[in-house]
C-alpha cells in the first residue's frame, strides 16, 4: 500500500529530473544567465510506451500462470506565465493488461489522469512545483468512486553545482494515508553521469554520446483501481497494484524532437492488494521488455 502511494508521490520528482533545458551545456544544472525560463521547458510532448511481462507462477501456487502487458500514452504542453513561473497540463492513459486465471483478478485496469503543474524558477531552475492531479482509476467501466484527486507540494533545495535535494508532501482523496512525506536527490557527478535516487525510478544515467543515453536502476509500477465483483471482491473494491522491477534502458535521439528507448529487465514480483478486504495475490519475478517512443513539438 505504501508502495503505491510513492509511485504517486515521487512521479513528477523524478520526471522532473529528466526533463530537458534543466541542465546546462556543461552538464552541471547551471543554465544560463538572463530573463526567461529555459528553451527546454517550452512546448509540448508525446509519449508512446508499451511492454511486455513474460508469464509467472504465484508465490502459493506453481501451476497457475499469469503474463502481464502494460500499454502507456502521455501527452502534455508547457508554457511561461511568467519569467519565473511555467504552467503545465497534459493528459495521461495507462492500460494494465494480464492473462486470465481462476483467481478474482482483473484482466484489465486503466487509469486517465489529466495533470496540471505550476513551476517556480529561480535563477532558471526549479525552485518549487505544485501537481494537482484529478484521475479515474478502473477495471471495466467509470464510476464515481473511481475519482481521485492527488495533490503534490515539491520543493528542490540546490546544494552544490552539482548536488541538489528534494522534498515533497503527497495528499490524495482515496489514498490509505491522506498525507505522506518524500525525499529525493539528484547527483550529476560528471559530464555525462547523474545519479538520481528519485522513486519511483532510482537510477543511475550516462550519456557520452550525444545521441545516445544509457541506464541502470529499479522502479515501481501500478496505481489504485476500482474493480468489478468477483468472488469474494465486491463491486467497487479498491484493489493496489504494484509491480517491482528492476533493469536496464537505452535511449537514442533519432532527430532533434524524436526520440526511441528499448527496456529489458527482471519483474521482480507483482502485487494485487485488496487492502479493505484483505485479500492479497503476489506472483513471482518473470522477464519483460519493452519499447517507447517520445516526440517534442
Amino acid at each position: 500500500m505504501q508502495l503505491c502511494r510513492l509511485v504517486a508521490l515521487f512521479g513528477p520528482a523524478c520526471l522532473l529530473a529528466c526533463i530537458p533545458g534543466l541542465r546546462g551545456e556543461d552538464g552541471n544544472a547551471t543554465g544560463e544567465p538572463g530573463g526567461g525560463p529555459p528553451p527546454g521547458l517550452v512546448g509540448g510532448t508525446l509519449r508512446f510506451a508499451f511492454d511486455h511481462t513474460a508469464e509467472t507462477g504465484f508465490r502459493d501456487d506453481r501451476d497457475e500462470r499469469q503474463r502481464g502487458h502494460l500499454f502507456e500514452v502521455r501527452t502534455d504542453y508547457r508554457v511561461p506565465l511568467r519569467e519565473n513561473l511555467l504552467a503545465r497540463a497534459g493528459l495521461q492513459y495507462q492500460r494494465y493488461a494480464f492473462s486470465s486465471t481462476d483467481r478474482p483478478l482483473p484482466e484489465n485496469l486503466q487509469r486517465v489522469g489529466v495533470p496540471v503543474t505550476l513551476t517556480f524558477l529561480r535563477d532558471r531552475r526549479p525552485l518549487f512545483i505544485v501537481t494537482v492531479t484529478p484521475s479515474v482509476g478502473f477495471e471495466d467501466r467509470v464510476t464515481t468512486r473511481s475519482a481521485n484527486v492527488s495533490l503534490l507540494a515539491f520543493r528542490s533545495f540546490t546544494l552544490t553545482e552539482t548536488l541538489s535535494a528534494q522534498l515533497a508532501l503527497f495528499g490524495s482523496t482515496s489514498a490509505k494515508y491522506p498525507v505522506l512525506p518524500g525525499a529525493g536527490l539528484v547527483w550529476n557527478f560528471s559530464e555525462t553521469g547523474t545519479l538520481r535516487l528519485t522513486p519511483p525510478r532510482p537510477e543511475i544515467v550516462f550519456d557520452p554520446r550525444d545521441r545516445w543515453e544509457f541506464a541502470l536502476g529499479a522502479s515501481l509500477h501500478g496505481g489504485t483501481f476500482r474493480v468489478s465483483e468477483k468472488d469474494g471482491v465486491p463491486e467497487n473494491s479498491r484493489l493496489n497494484l504494484t509491480e517491482y522491477r528492476a533493469g536496464a534502458r537505452v535511449s537514442h535521439r533519432l532527430t532533434d524532437t524524436l526520440t526511441a528507448g528499448l527496456t529489458a529487465g527482471w519483474m521482480i514480483k507483482r502485487k494485487f492488494d485488496h487492502d479493505r478486504i484483505g485479500v492479497v495475490h503476489r506472483s513471482r519475478g518473470a522477464p519483460y521488455a519493452g519499447l517507447s517512443v517520445d516526440a517534442s513539438f
